[in-house]
């Protein structure tokens, strides 16, 4: 958490065959295709986003979330929140 919070860096793939620990106890990340670093207001945002769901808050997750995903066109956010908080499987 101090990594992606923190620091603001993240590494997508951290399966068991992509650490090891090295003499020391030291950490070390494999595989580096696939990792990132995310800005102070990313991270604010994930904070944001991480006690919505322990709150059991979706507005606050949907409002979250459509702020990552950035979508170019419109969302209906009712439909959206209703089939989130087991609304009906199939949407119009």
């Amino acid at each position: 958490m101090k990594q992606i919070l923190g620091d603001g860096f993240f590494h997508a793939d951290p399966h068991p065959g992509n650490i090891i620990i090295l003499d020391g106890n030291v950490l070390c990340l494999l595989d580096w295709g696939l990792v990132g670093r995310l800005t102070a207001r990313s991270r604010y945002e994930l904070i944001d986003l991480i006690n919505a769901v322990v709150a059991k808050d979706s507005e606050t997750i949907l409002r979250t979330l459509l702020g990552f995903a950035q979508s170019q066109v419109a969302v209906n956010k009712s439909k959206l929140e209703r089939r989130g908080l087991g609304g009906p499987r199939h949407l119009p």
